[in-house]
């Protein structure tokens, strides 16, 4: 995985934390009471449910990438390994384009 990849991770891995965080939050009987606090939180939440979830994706796809390069070492046949070397490009792609995505929904909203 590249650095760019890892610092965004590193990144995306806080709020997701947040954002997990802030769905116990806003579950809790105390929170709901409290309809100012609530609304607040619930916004929050709702604000970086995208990169939260993008998050997820990209965990995804790193991990399915880790596996089909695993897979890649152990396959005999060519065929296999032609499968797996295009699953790999395919997953090097999304990952990409994922990172991409999450790299702009973590820039500051002006």
């Amino acid at each position: 995985m590249d650095d760019f990849v890892s610092r965004i991770l590193n990144h995306a891995k806080k709020i997701k934390a947040r954002y997990e965080e802030l769905s116990e939050l806003i579950s809790a009987p105390e929170i709901i009471a409290d309809n100012k606090l609530f609304r607040r939180l619930a916004a929050e939440h709702a604000s970086i449910e995208e990169t939260a979830e993008a998050y997820d994706v990209l965990k995804k796809l790193i991990s399915d990438l880790e596996k089909s390069r695993a897979e890649i070492l152990s396959a005999a046949q060519t065929e296999l390994r032609s499968v797996y070397e295009a699953d790999i490009a395919e997953l090097e792609s999304d990952i990409e384009l994922t990172a991409d995505r999450l790299k702009a929904l973590l820039l500051p909203a002006y």
